[in-house]
């Protein structure tokens, strides 16, 4: 589906650059080709990120964090976030800059310290096996679009942060529940997109809660669908 999409956007734009040359080419003459080269790489390219009203990125990636013992772990984690652009919602279309909001779900399963990448096999049990941890984005985005397929941004505000075993994760006196907890704690970190098509881009998004106890990093590589 998502090869379909991007075929159907090319053959899009390159019908568009067609017309386009059709209609202003006047009668009798001849193209000149670099001119058609330039005009068609600046076509098929614009747009990519600065017409984006709304991102729905999936991700996966690396949370790492401190257990109960003061070590340092390392879990997968997976989700989706969604981003808004204002920019263009309050009639700025296609300007370069770009002021939204962030939210959505990353979870992870934590299991007992010492454990694999997925959370489990561990070397240290201490009957947390079950513990998972999931985070809820309330963000502010602010970027610019330094050319049409790059993009670089910053984002902070806070995660809502939820643990099934409070002990699992070092943030605090919130640490001390063997039960479950939520807290938010505020966070920062950036943005980097990269477009591969019209409407597609790869993002890179590391990102570090800061807590009373020990920050807590996460960070992913997202698929951007971008809907203008």
């Amino acid at each position: 589906m998502l090869s379909a999409l991007v075929a159907s956007t090319a053959v899009w734009a390159d019908d568009q650059i067609t017309y386009h040359e059709q209609d202003t080419q006047s009668p009798g003459t001849t193209a000149d080709p670099s001119m058609t080269t330039s005009a068609e790489s600046s076509e098929i390219t614009r747009g990519y990120l600065a017409n984006e009203f709304v991102g729905i990125k999936p991700q996966v990636g690396v949370v790492a964090f401190t257990d109960q013992f003061g070590n340092t772990q390392g879990r997968g984690a997976l989700g989706l976030t969604a981003e808004s652009n204002i920019a263009n919602m309050v009639g700025l279309k296609g300007t370069n800059l770009y002021t939204g909001v962030v939210t959505g779900f990353i979870f992870s399963h934590l299991g007992d310290p010492g454990s694999n990448l997925f959370g489990s096999n561990s070397d240290t049990p201490v009957g947390n096996g079950g513990a998972n941890m999931f985070f809820i984005p309330a963000n502010a985005k602010v970027g610019y679009n330094l050319t049409d397929q790059l993009r670089v941004a910053a984002h902070g505000g806070g995660n809502v942060i939820y643990r099934s075993i409070g002990t699992s994760m070092s943030l605090g006196t919130s640490s001390n529940t063997t039960g479950s907890v939520w807290r938010i704690f505020p966070n920062v970190g950036g943005d980097v997109e990269y477009a591969v098509g019209q409407n597609v881009a790869v993002m890179l998004r590391p990102d570090w809660t800061l807590t009373p106890g020990d920050t807590m990093f996460t960070g992913t590589v997202a698929l951007n669908i971008a809907m203008g």
